[in-house]
């Protein structure tokens, strides 16, 4: 393969990444074999993570028809998960997102962090309307917490009720708590939670508990 300006050329020229998935879904209609198997021969041999990107985007733009290269897609991306840049995911459904998730290493440590980083920044960025249906969906593949996102995945573990992130959430909570992100604090939405959350670690609570006489205690 070669690469002229912004195109990446293999086989005939007329292959392009911004073309390739329409012209594929053209010659699957009208049955032009010659075409598509160049669109496949384009493909297999430009599966850089960015290509992946731009071309699962295209498929889900195109669909339906195109499961065939959204799997491959998804397969490649999961395969490279530690190397992509965290807003890239940004431009996924929750569908792909997911099978990214199950595609990534539940042995690497890495990989498994990085899952419960892209999820809290995919969170941060929906829309307040549809962040609950996204939680119930993403909140399942996190299976190992980031110190800094322990906050904002307990607060909305509680204001949903997923009881599994939560018990995830409780240990990293109460043992690196001046690791968290405590600007995630007020999300959680219970007083009594909340209060009981900093009571231990408010130096200024302490001093003004231990200032009162006995009966104001």
């Amino acid at each position: 393969s070669q690469q002229h300006g912004h195109q990446i050329v293999t086989g005939p020229n007329i292959v392009t990444v911004e073309n390739a998935v329409s012209l594929f879904k053209i010659a699957h209609v009208l049955r032009i074999s010659t075409l598509a198997h160049h669109c496949v021969h384009w493909m297999s041999n430009n599966q850089g993570v960015t290509i992946s990107f731009d071309i699962l985007t295209a498929a889900l733009e195109l669909a339906p028809g195109l499961d065939c290269i959204e799997k491959m897609c998804i397969s490649i991306i999961a395969r490279k998960f530690s190397q992509v840049d965290i807003d890239r995911f940004l431009s996924l459904d929750m569908s792909s997102l997911t099978q990214i998730f199950q595609g990534t290493s539940r042995t690497s440590n890495q990989q498994q962090q990085k899952v419960c980083e892209v999820t809290v920044h995919y969170l941060r960025h929906v829309e307040d309307e549809d962040q609950e249906q996204v939680f119930l969906q993403l909140s399942p593949c996190v299976r190992q917490m980031r110190t800094k996102d322990a906050l904002f995945l307990y607060s909305l573990s509680l204001t949903h009720g997923s009881e599994s992130l939560c018990a995830l959430c409780l240990p990293v909570l109460i043992r690196s708590y001046k690791q968290l992100d405590h600007t995630d604090l007020p999300l959680i939405r219970d007083d009594t939670i909340r209060c009981a959350l900093t009571f231990n670690h408010d130096e200024e609570a302490h001093a003004l508990m231990f200032a009162m006489d006995v009966r104001s205690a």
